[in-house]
């Protein structure tokens, strides 16, 4: 059966070209899919082209100021178009570079959430140096989580990194001050009891921020700030380690050839905690399927979210969830 994707080709930062690229080399490989491709007057259309894109000009798009009210007044905005497409079942799943708050925002107002009083979350999947896959979630999008809600995003998570065919069980930490089970405020507190408690999990207790890129979790559970603060941190740090190895490589012969000499430890360096290999974030918690990639991303980037949402889309990503969440209940 042919699935289509709606992609808002017009909300990163180097235009429409890399979203262009992108999908035409996924549906090289995926002759079942087809793109709409939301686009503004200023994208050129080109003379050829995959004809499984069909492009819908849109008059707006969704800048970071947008709040709730522009984000209802800017129906003809790329995102929101592609968003309504999903709800008029014209397509199964909406990808956009779109500034995380306006997305999350436009997400939880078009698609509501799975259960009426959930917050949606950030989910970015990243690998670490030795090539493991782990999700952080929340990534950004929920501050003031209850315990509740983090056991729910320990659910949900759990169930994505089923649909990634990875483990049937995979292992779930919190995100903590320490690893003693008495450690955290009184919402770690609280969460770590009823994680521990809740048997639709694999849950095997608390994580410092430390350990994160190489300790024994699949999923990491935390709130929307500090989870926001640790991905961050990690992002910049492997930046600057790495344009100070270019650096000091350029300046020194001997640094140079050991760099050199050392060609699959920068390549597992400079992939570890970037998305760019494994696809955007999910925005988990929604009635469907909605993948925030950066705004900066490439082609490689935008082509590997296109595969993952392929990916959680044939395996039921959504479905699992409804249904944990209903036995949660």
């Amino acid at each position: 059966m042919e699935k289509v994707i709606a992609f808002d080709f017009m909300s990163g930062d180097k235009g429409a070209e890399p979203a262009l690229k992108a999908s035409e080399q996924f549906l090289q490989k995926n002759q079942d899919y087809r793109i709409l491709a939301f686009i503004t007057k200023d994208f050129i259309i080109p003379s050829i082209y995959n004809q499984n894109i069909k492009f819908i000009e849109c008059k707006d798009v969704i800048i970071q100021t947008d709040g709730p009210m522009q984000i209802k007044r800017k129906e003809n905005s790329t995102l929101i178009r592609a968003i309504k497409s999903v709800l008029a079942k014209e397509a199964n799943f909406v990808i956009s570079a779109a500034t995380s708050g306006p997305l999350v925002t436009a997400g939880y107002i078009y698609f509501k959430t799975i259960t009426k009083d959930l917050k949606p979350a950030f989910s970015p999947l990243f690998s670490n140096i030795f090539g493991d896959q782990k999700i952080l979630i929340d990534g950004g999008a929920n501050a003031n989580p209850d315990s509740d809600t983090l056991v729910t995003y320990a659910i949900m998570g759990s169930e994505y990194f089923k649909a990634l065919g990875i483990s049937n069980r995979p292992r779930v930490k919190l995100l903590n001050i320490g690893t003693e089970d008495t450690k955290g405020n009184n919402l770690l507190k609280e969460t770590f009891d009823k994680l521990k408690n809740e048997k639709q999990i694999n849950f095997l207790g608390n994580i410092e921020a430390d350990k994160l890129l190489y300790a024994d979790e699949d999923i990491i559970v935390a709130d929307g700030i500090s989870g926001n603060i640790v991905i961050k941190a990690y992002e910049g740090s492997f930046n600057i380690i790495y344009k100070l190895m270019k650096e000091t490589a350029n300046k020194d012969l001997l640094t140079k050839l050991g760099l050199f000499l050392a060609k699959d430890l920068r390549t597992r360096f400079k992939k570890a905690f970037s998305a760019g290999d494994v696809g955007g974030a999910i925005v988990l918690g929604l009635n469907h399927l909605l993948i925030k990639v950066h705004g900066g991303s490439d082609t490689k980037y935008f082509l590997n979210s296109l595969i993952l949402g392929k990916r959680l889309l044939e395996n039921q990503l959504l479905e699992n969830i409804q249904k944990k969440l209903k036995n949660e209940k």
